[in-house]
Protein backbone atom coordinates (compact mmCIF):
# COMPACT_ATOMS: atom_id res chain seq x y z
CA UNK A 1 0.00 0.00 0.00
CA UNK A 2 1.15 3.19 -0.57
CA UNK A 3 0.42 6.36 1.65
CA UNK A 4 0.69 10.13 2.09
CA UNK A 5 0.94 11.19 5.89
CA UNK A 6 1.30 14.72 7.57
CA UNK A 7 3.68 14.20 10.56
CA UNK A 8 2.36 14.75 14.25
CA UNK A 9 5.57 15.77 15.67
CA UNK A 10 7.83 18.16 13.34
CA UNK A 11 10.26 16.28 10.98
CA UNK A 12 10.22 13.12 13.10
CA UNK A 13 8.29 9.73 12.89
CA UNK A 14 8.22 6.85 15.41
CA UNK A 15 6.34 3.70 14.65
CA UNK A 16 4.95 1.36 17.04
CA UNK A 17 4.90 -2.26 16.47
CA UNK A 18 3.69 -4.83 18.19
CA UNK A 19 6.95 -5.26 19.86
CA UNK A 20 8.13 -2.00 19.76
CA UNK A 21 9.22 0.68 17.85
CA UNK A 22 11.63 -1.16 15.17
CA UNK A 23 11.40 -1.30 11.46
CA UNK A 24 13.34 -2.12 8.62
CA UNK A 25 13.92 1.00 6.48
CA UNK A 26 15.31 1.08 2.69
CA UNK A 27 16.99 4.10 0.95
CA UNK A 28 15.57 4.07 -1.38
CA UNK A 29 12.51 2.65 -4.20
CA UNK A 30 14.41 0.33 -6.08
CA UNK A 31 16.01 -1.57 -3.04
CA UNK A 32 12.64 -1.23 -1.02
CA UNK A 33 10.84 -2.95 -4.34
CA UNK A 34 13.36 -6.09 -4.59
CA UNK A 35 13.37 -6.38 -0.51
CA UNK A 36 17.75 -5.60 -0.41
CA UNK A 37 19.93 -3.75 1.44
CA UNK A 38 17.22 -3.12 4.72
CA UNK A 39 18.20 -1.53 7.68
CA UNK A 40 16.86 -1.78 10.58
CA UNK A 41 16.44 1.25 13.06
CA UNK A 42 15.16 1.12 16.34
CA UNK A 43 14.80 5.34 17.08
CA UNK A 44 12.95 8.13 15.95
CA UNK A 45 13.11 8.49 12.27
CA UNK A 46 13.76 12.35 11.18
CA UNK A 47 12.25 13.39 7.80
CA UNK A 48 12.91 15.96 5.79
CA UNK A 49 9.91 18.42 3.70
CA UNK A 50 9.45 16.71 0.61
CA UNK A 51 10.99 13.60 1.07
CA UNK A 52 10.31 9.64 -0.09
CA UNK A 53 11.00 7.33 2.93
CA UNK A 54 10.51 3.28 2.47
CA UNK A 55 10.12 1.31 5.40
CA UNK A 56 8.87 -2.45 5.93
CA UNK A 57 7.19 -4.44 9.47
CA UNK A 58 10.03 -6.62 10.66
CA UNK A 59 7.77 -8.94 12.89
CA UNK A 60 6.42 -10.36 9.22
CA UNK A 61 7.87 -12.60 7.09
CA UNK A 62 8.18 -12.13 3.41
CA UNK A 63 8.63 -9.02 0.75
CA UNK A 64 4.94 -7.92 0.78
CA UNK A 65 3.16 -5.00 -0.02
CA UNK A 66 0.86 -5.71 3.03
CA UNK A 67 4.20 -5.51 4.91
CA UNK A 68 5.61 -2.06 3.54
CA UNK A 69 4.82 1.20 4.02
CA UNK A 70 5.73 4.69 1.93
CA UNK A 71 5.97 7.58 3.21
CA UNK A 72 5.83 11.23 1.58
CA UNK A 73 6.72 14.47 3.53
CA UNK A 74 4.08 17.10 1.97
CA UNK A 75 5.87 20.66 1.11
CA UNK A 76 5.59 23.04 4.38
CA UNK A 77 2.47 24.81 4.74
CA UNK A 78 2.17 28.90 5.39
CA UNK A 79 0.64 29.21 8.75
CA UNK A 80 0.51 32.28 11.00
CA UNK A 81 2.26 30.23 13.50
CA UNK A 82 3.70 26.55 14.29
CA UNK A 83 1.59 23.66 14.27
CA UNK A 84 1.27 21.84 17.37
CA UNK A 85 3.83 19.37 17.74
CA UNK A 86 2.05 15.84 19.75
CA UNK A 87 4.30 12.90 21.42
CA UNK A 88 3.56 9.75 21.54
CA UNK A 89 5.42 6.60 24.18
CA UNK A 90 4.70 3.22 24.39
CA UNK A 91 2.89 2.96 28.68
CA UNK A 92 4.39 0.26 30.04
CA UNK A 93 6.61 -0.98 32.93
CA UNK A 94 9.80 0.44 30.82
CA UNK A 95 7.93 3.77 30.33
CA UNK A 96 10.05 5.35 33.41
CA UNK A 97 13.06 3.53 32.77
CA UNK A 98 13.50 4.97 28.95
CA UNK A 99 12.40 8.53 30.04
CA UNK A 100 13.41 8.91 33.36
CA UNK A 101 14.31 12.28 32.82
CA UNK A 102 11.11 13.36 31.38
CA UNK A 103 9.84 14.44 28.26
CA UNK A 104 9.93 17.79 27.33
CA UNK A 105 7.25 19.24 25.38
CA UNK A 106 5.36 22.67 24.07
CA UNK A 107 2.13 24.37 25.45
CA UNK A 108 -0.95 23.32 23.86
CA UNK A 109 0.36 20.10 22.75
CA UNK A 110 -1.11 16.13 23.88
CA UNK A 111 1.12 12.95 24.56
CA UNK A 112 -0.55 9.96 23.52
CA UNK A 113 0.13 6.90 25.81
CA UNK A 114 0.15 3.94 23.70
CA UNK A 115 -1.11 0.36 24.46
CA UNK A 116 -3.51 -2.39 23.36
CA UNK A 117 -5.71 -4.02 26.11
CA UNK A 118 -7.31 -2.49 28.89
CA UNK A 119 -4.34 -2.95 31.24
CA UNK A 120 -3.97 0.87 31.89
CA UNK A 121 -5.18 3.76 32.81
CA UNK A 122 -3.48 7.71 33.30
CA UNK A 123 -3.85 10.20 36.50
CA UNK A 124 -1.87 12.91 37.21
CA UNK A 125 -0.56 13.65 40.95
CA UNK A 126 0.05 17.06 41.86
CA UNK A 127 3.73 17.11 43.11
CA UNK A 128 6.91 15.24 42.42
CA UNK A 129 7.12 13.62 45.89
CA UNK A 130 3.80 12.26 44.89
CA UNK A 131 5.20 10.88 41.58
CA UNK A 132 8.57 9.66 42.38
CA UNK A 133 6.76 7.67 45.77
CA UNK A 134 3.63 6.75 43.72
CA UNK A 135 0.84 7.93 46.04
CA UNK A 136 -1.93 10.26 46.46
CA UNK A 137 -4.12 8.68 43.96
CA UNK A 138 -6.94 5.84 44.43
CA UNK A 139 -5.45 2.69 43.02
CA UNK A 140 -7.92 0.60 40.50
CA UNK A 141 -8.53 -2.82 39.25
CA UNK A 142 -8.60 -2.32 35.98
CA UNK A 143 -7.34 0.40 32.97
CA UNK A 144 -9.16 1.26 30.16
CA UNK A 145 -8.94 0.82 26.57
CA UNK A 146 -5.57 2.27 25.08
CA UNK A 147 -4.37 4.43 23.57
CA UNK A 148 -4.98 7.60 25.36
CA UNK A 149 -4.28 10.99 25.88
CA UNK A 150 -2.54 13.17 28.17
CA UNK A 151 -4.36 15.38 28.60
CA UNK A 152 -7.58 14.06 27.92
CA UNK A 153 -9.44 17.21 27.95
CA UNK A 154 -9.05 20.68 27.13
CA UNK A 155 -6.53 22.68 24.92
CA UNK A 156 -3.39 20.19 25.25
CA UNK A 157 -0.36 21.09 28.13
CA UNK A 158 -0.13 24.86 30.06
CA UNK A 159 2.88 26.97 29.06
CA UNK A 160 5.98 26.52 31.66
CA UNK A 161 4.07 23.70 33.98
CA UNK A 162 5.39 20.63 34.96
CA UNK A 163 3.37 17.17 35.29
CA UNK A 164 3.62 14.07 37.08
CA UNK A 165 1.73 11.13 35.54
CA UNK A 166 1.25 7.68 36.18
CA UNK A 167 -1.01 4.46 35.64
CA UNK A 168 -3.34 4.16 38.66
CA UNK A 169 -4.07 0.16 38.05
CA UNK A 170 -2.62 -1.75 40.90
CA UNK A 171 1.17 -1.99 41.03
CA UNK A 172 1.53 -0.39 37.85
CA UNK A 173 3.31 3.13 39.42
CA UNK A 174 5.53 1.36 41.31
CA UNK A 175 6.26 -1.15 38.31
CA UNK A 176 7.55 1.97 36.28
CA UNK A 177 4.30 2.72 33.89
CA UNK A 178 4.48 6.78 34.72
CA UNK A 179 6.30 9.76 33.13
CA UNK A 180 7.16 13.51 34.20
CA UNK A 181 6.29 16.09 31.48
CA UNK A 182 7.73 19.82 31.56
CA UNK A 183 6.35 21.83 29.02
CA UNK A 184 8.28 24.74 27.52
CA UNK A 185 8.80 27.38 24.38
CA UNK A 186 10.78 25.16 22.26
CA UNK A 187 12.25 21.70 22.66
CA UNK A 188 14.37 19.76 20.42
CA UNK A 189 13.34 15.78 19.79
CA UNK A 190 16.40 14.66 22.54
CA UNK A 191 15.48 17.19 25.42
CA UNK A 192 14.14 16.01 28.38
CA UNK A 193 13.41 18.02 31.86
CA UNK A 194 16.75 17.51 33.58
Amino acid sequence: PFFKVRPTRTNVMRFLLEDGISVYQYSNENEFNDCDNKTLVEQEIELSDNGTYYFQNPNRTGCNKENKLIVKMPQPCNTSGPAPIHYSILWNKETYRKYSKGICMTHGTFLQLYYAGIEHNVTQLQTKADFDNCTSFTPQETGIQGPIWFPQYGHGLEKNKSYYIVSPVNGQCNAGVKVKICVKDKCSSTETCD
